[in-house]
């Protein structure tokens, strides 16, 4: 029988960002089958399947160009477990990502929940408006849109989320700043989980990751650097956060109706 370990490796990009590479119980063997089976390097130490240029840090310079900070100014005083400490009252903020090149960016709908103001801050330090076009608060998902000649609009590759199994490496990208662009790395912990989105709604069907410290409406990547979920950070009790993403399969059913009259009609 295959004995199992559960490391915590850590290591320090060149452009700043630390990557955090936690490996759940079960998820990886002490014979190396697992490392051979990430297709990006850990700690300094290239796995013996990897390739030239799809290292951690090669996929963070790779994608950053695409990840952007949201600001959005807003009618609301609530707070939420989303915002960071030093938000003002009626700000929100998260991180988002381009879907396309004619503009289109992806964030977290409660982000952008009754602005009158939104912001889209590229990894380059430019800020541009941007337009809500839809929002659908029972997934969390918001579709803004910037002015493709004012940005920096490089898209994303979309994965396939319905193929992601657990133990499958996950790479959470944030820009949490507007100015650089932070990495979390780890594996898929669990598939068919659920959270509660401000508001009270229940959002089904997410993978939950171990990719810790990573900021609601980023990219969650697989090892290849294509993007199999959007990530939504939780507040726990105990001070703490789980780290779940929706699916991407989940934003390409909603994204036409999205697009087409700003929300999703249910039955």
């Amino acid at each position: 029988m295959r004995r199992w370990s559960t490391p915590v490796l850590a290591a320090v990009l060149g452009s700043g960002a630390t990557v955090v590479v936690l490996l759940a119980t079960g998820a990886m063997p002490r014979d190396g089958a697992a490392l051979s089976a990430l297709p990006f390097t850990t700690g300094g130490t290239a796995s013996s399947s990897a390739r030239a240029g799809t290292g951690v840090r090669a996929l963070q310079e790779r994608s950053r160009a695409s990840v952007v900070r949201v600001r959005a100014a807003s009618v609301r005083a609530d707070p939420s477990p989303y915002d960071p400490p030093d938000a003002k009252a009626g700000d929100a903020s998260g991180s988002g990502w381009v879907l396309d090149e004619d503009g289109l960016i992806v964030c977290s709908a409660h982000v952008v929940a009754s602005a009158t103001d939104v912001r889209v801050t590229f990894a380059s330090g430019r800020t541009v408006p941007a337009r809500p076009v839809g929002r659908d608060p029972e997934t969390d998902l918001a579709l803004l849109r910037v002015d493709p000649r004012r940005g920096e609009l490089r898209a994303l590759e979309l994965g396939d989320s319905r193929a992601v199994r657990v133990g499958d490496p996950a790479v959470a990208l944030s820009n949490p700043s507007g100015a650089e662009v932070t990495v979390a790395v780890g594996v898929v912990a669990a598939l068919e989980r659920s959270f509660t989105a401000p508001g009270g709604l229940r959002v089904a069907d997410v993978i939950a990751t171990d990719a810790a410290g990573s900021d609601p409406g980023g990219p969650l990547l697989d090892g290849e650097g294509r993007v199999i979920g959007i990530n939504a950070r939780m507040a726990t009790a105990d001070g703490g956060s789980a780290t779940f993403a929706v699916p991407v399969a989940t934003l390409e059913a909603i994204r036409p109706e999205l697009e087409a009259t700003g929300r999703v009609r249910r039955p």
